[in-house]
C-alpha cells in the first residue's frame, strides 16, 4: 500500500512538471508578445524600398510605402493578439492544473503519513518507509512554494509588464528553484527497491 502511494506521488510529480513547463512554454511565449506590443512601431521605409522607388518610380509601389505596411501591420497586430490571448489562457489553464495536482500531491502525503504512524503503532519493520515519507514531504513542500511563484507570477502578467520583469518572471519559472530533481530521483529509486513490509 505504501510503495502505491509513493510511486502515485512520484508519477503525479513527474505530470506536474509537465504541466508547469507547459506554463512556462505559454509565459515565454507571453513575454515575446508583450516585448513587441510594447515596441514602438517602425515608421521609417526600408532603404531597399526607397532604392526601389528611386529606380523604378511606379505608382503601385509609391502606394505599397504609404499604405502596405499600415495593412501588414494590422494583420499583425490581430494574429499577435490572438497568440497573447491564448497564451494568457494557457497560463492560467497549467497554473490551474498544477494546482490540482497539487492538491491531490498533499492527500498522498497525507495517506502516507497515515500508514507511517499505523507502522509505527504496530511496531511493524520499516524498510524505507521513514526516508520515502521524508522525501514526499520534502518534495510536496517544495511543490507549494512553487505554486506559490506560479500564483503571483500568472497574477502578475499584464500586457503593461515591463520586459525586465517578463525576463526575471520567465528565469524564476523555468529554474524551479524549490524543486530538488535529485530528490525525485531518489524517491524513485526508493520505490524500485519496493524494501517497505
Amino acid at each position: 500500500m505504501a510503495l502505491q502511494i509513493a510511486a502515485q506521488f512520484v508519477s503525479l510529480v513527474q505530470s506536474w512538471r509537465e504541466a508547469h513547463r507547459s506554463g512556462g512554454k505559454a509565459l515565454s511565449h507571453l513575454a515575446s508578445f508583450i516585448g513587441s506590443i510594447q515596441k514602438p512601431p517602425h515608421k521609417q521605409t526600408p532603404n531597399i524600398l526607397k532604392e526601389l522607388l528611386e529606380e523604378v518610380p511606379t505608382e503601385a509601389l509609391e502606394k505599397y510605402i504609404q499604405n502596405g505596411s499600415k495593412r501588414g501591420a494590422s494583420e499583425t497586430g490581430w494574429n499577435t493578439a490572438e497568440a497573447v490571448g491564448a497564451s494568457f489562457k494557457e497560463l492560467h489553464h497549467t497554473t490551474d492544473i498544477c494546482s490540482r495536482i497539487s492538491k491531490t500531491l498533499e492527500e498522498l502525503v497525507d495517506e502516507m503519513s497515515a500508514s507511517y504512524k499505523s507502522s509505527l503503532q504496530k511496531d511493524a519493520p520499516m524498510g524505507n518507509l521513514e526516508d520515502i515519507m521524508y522525501s514526499m514531504v520534502v518534495l510536496f513542500e517544495a511543490i507549494q512554494k512553487e505554486m506559490d511563484v506560479m500564483r503571483r507570477v500568472t497574477e502578475a502578467v499584464q500586457l503593461d509588464t515591463k520586459p525586465s520583469n517578463l525576463r526575471t518572471y520567465c528565469l524564476v519559472w523555468d529554474l524551479e528553484p524549490y524543486l530538488d530533481l535529485n530528490l525525485v530521483e531518489h524517491l524513485s529509486g526508493l520505490i524500485k527497491t519496493g524494501s517497505i513490509q
